[in-house]
């Protein structure tokens, strides 16, 4: 082999180093007292609210440098389940104790309102207006609240064997029963418009902006479109369980992974059409799609983030958390994503441009580690070419 020889799979490596994906773009981490569960980014991305076992809800400013929080709400349990309005106007938590904790933007700082109930709170959703939420509780009771009402619930109704899921927005609440189907309700009535009855359970269930279409994720790796009066419109099967669904009610996209490590983005119309898929070395966690479609996040269980473009074929950057990643929300336009993790560690990205000088100073430097790599691989083949030719020639005696 010449020098020449060797120069093209030094041209190729950097090829490969300048195409990798790019350095992930970490603003700062927040460490609680335990492992953190649940996060949610407000949609403008101006406000994250995370939940961990230590007992605490934690509210942040997304455009600190520390990570230190703005709010700490003491609970007196597990808090695993928090959501947020897309203005950050209004913000809920919830523990296993079954109390739910509102916080108002207006009084930060100020003990939050609290509802307590008598069972633990295995779901919470915020309609993105912040005029509705809901709480789903193991022992089968869902709670309506209009927040213009305060913690005084609108309605109560009851599941038989809990509530696995909720999805809500400004018109209709979608719950999921632990004894499996789907139930479909308006948020001015407690009894369901329909239903649709199943065997299996559905930990995952995502509404429509028009609230015509609900797809759920199944525990036997099937996603199904429903559509009005609960007619069952279409299904895949990623093999495995579902183990996270996400959808933009903007561009009426899904994402979906599993426990198998599929993972799969559909479109959402009068059928499901696969748009793109991949699998990955472990089971899916969790996982985010943008309200504008152009940014899908996921977790796998090796602790690994992988973020996206709009295409899983367009992977922009990985983040390795040596953790399992419990929960990852994104804002509306893609550029802020946050992630609660086992270490009890708060992560906040933010893509915004020059929100965060480290991230070009970290290209710049992988560019230049890549050019030096190469640098030495072509030096060291020139080398080894020369002396080998040397020593040719001394064996034929030239």
């Amino acid at each position: 082999m010449t020098s020449l020889d060797l120069r093209v799979p030094c041209v190729a490596l950097f090829v490969a180093l300048a195409a990798s994906t790019s350095a992930a773009p970490l603003s700062w981490t927040c460490i609680t007292g335990n492992y953190a569960w649940a996060v949610a980014v407000s949609g403008n991305g101006h406000y994250v609210i995370a939940g961990s076992d230590d007992g605490r809800a934690y509210f942040f400013e997304t455009n600190n440098t520390t990570g230190k929080p703005l709010w700490v709400i003491e609970a007196q349990g597990y808090v695993r389940h928090v959501a947020i309005s897309g203005n950050a106007v209004l913000a809920a938590a919830a523990d296993l104790s079954g109390n739910i904790f509102l916080l108002q933007h207006d009084r930060l700082g100020q003990a939050p309102s609290v509802f307590r109930s008598d069972s633990s709170v295995d779901a919470l959703v915020m309609s993105r207006d912040g005029q509705s939420f809901a709480s789903g509780h193991r022992n089968g009771a869902i709670y309506l609240f209009r927040t213009s009402k305060g913690l005084d619930p609108v309605w109560t109704t009851y599941l038989q064997g809990g509530v696995l899921a909720l999805s809500i927005d400004s018109t209709m609440l979608a719950a999921t029963s632990a004894r499996g189907g789907l139930y479909s309700f308006e948020t001015s009535k407690s009894t369901p418009a329909w239903t649709f009855r199943d065997f299996m359970t559905f930990p995952f269930v995502a509404t429509s902006k028009d609230a015509h279409r609900i797809v759920v994720g199944g525990s036997d790796g099937r996603v199904s479109l429903l559509g009005e009066s609960g007619k069952l419109l279409d299904e895949h099967n990623l093999r495995g369980a579902i183990s996270s669904l996400s959808l933009s009610s903007l561009r009426n996209r899904v994402i979906v992974g599993s426990t198998s490590g599929n993972v799969m983005l559909l479109s959402l119309g009068e059928a499901l059409e696969e748009l793109d898929s991949l699998t990955l070395n472990t089971p899916v966690v969790t996982g985010a799609i943008s309200e504008n479609g152009e940014t899908i996040c996921i977790a796998e269980m090796d602790g690994t983030i992988h973020t996206y473009g709009e295409s899983l074929a367009n992977e922009r950057w990985t983040y390795a958390t040596s953790s399992i990643v419990h929960s990852v929300s994104i804002s509306d336009d893609g550029k802020t994503i946050a992630a609660a993790a086992d270490s009890g560690k708060i992560y906040l990205f933010n893509e915004e441009p020059n929100s965060n000088p480290s991230r070009a100073t970290t290209d710049v430097l992988q560019a230049t580690v890549a050019v030096a790599a190469c640098i030495a691989l072509l030096a060291t083949a020139v080398i080894y070419a020369t002396v080998r030719k040397q020593r040719l020639q001394v064996k034929q005696g030239i």
